[in-house]
């Protein structure tokens, strides 16, 4: 990298680890003109890696009183889920590492009695929403005076312990809507997300980071002998995806 370009805060282009492996770093420019980078992951990046690289930046930005939102999209048996959740007896996903992170820091910096962390779940089936943490209750969506959009009679669930969270992350995930698809045998049909709210002892809001779990796009095409149910939860799911990229 030139001294120029170093100034400028640019990043190099390609990166290699050796061997065959090349790393590239693209400029892209997001709906509100803003600039970024977007990294590449091979199949022998750790889950942990991705989590650095994208979500934990979030987290920090959350523990510091903001709000923030990470995606992950896909086609559907991309491994998507697999990567919030991780793996039974093997690496943690970005659900356990951004709650290491968020009580790590709560009490290395003694701020646990005061900062308390609630955790929600919810999931968008067919454009419906539903409550993972209260048995599929129907929720709707409200638009408060302030023109911000609030989730009607969500529960939230009190949690002190990085177990005690991802008991519920499991809890609701056992609850989430799944089915048979002509792309994958096991299939989310549905939109999970996850809802880490900070708050002090008034109630006040103090950050908040939601984790989203897309469901995987997939063609029409693709699906052997779909039955209708099936059509409509693709249709249905390929349009929000289409709503969240626009």
């Amino acid at each position: 990298m030139l001294h120029d370009e170093d100034k400028r805060g640019e990043t190099d282009m390609v990166t290699t680890k050796g061997g065959e492996c090349v790393q590239v770093h693209q400029s892209k420019e997001a709906v509100d003109l803003t600039h970024y980078i977007l990294q590449v992951f091979g199949e022998e990046s750790s889950d942990e890696e991705v989590y650095q690289k994208t979500a934990f930046p979030l987290v920090l930005h959350m523990l510091n009183g903001g709000q923030a939102t990470c995606f992950v999209f896909g086609q559907t048996g991309a491994g998507k889920t697999h990567t919030m959740l991780g793996f039974p007896g093997g690496s943690p996903g970005l659900y356990a590492l951004a709650a290491w992170d968020i009580f790590t820091h709560l009490y290395a910096t003694n701020t646990a009695p005061a900062l308390l962390v609630y955790v929600s779940f919810l999931e968008i089936y067919c454009g419906q929403l539903y409550d993972l943490l209260d048995h599929r209750k129907r929720l709707f969506a409200r638009e408060d005076g302030k023109g911000v959009v609030q989730i009607a009679g969500l529960r939230e669930i009190p949690v002190d312990t990085v177990a005690s969270l991802m008991e519920v992350n499991c809890w609701g995930t056992e609850r989430r809507t799944q089915g048979v698809s002509g792309v994958n045998p096991v299939s989310s049909r549905s939109h999970a997300l996850l809802q880490i709210q900070l708050r002090n002892p008034k109630q006040q809001p103090a950050g908040r980071v939601w984790c989203v779990d897309l469901a995987g796009s997939e063609r029409a095409v693709d699906s052997r002998e779909p039955d209708r149910q099936t059509c409509i939860e693709g249709a249905k799911i390929n349009q929000s995806l289409l709503a969240v990229s626009n």
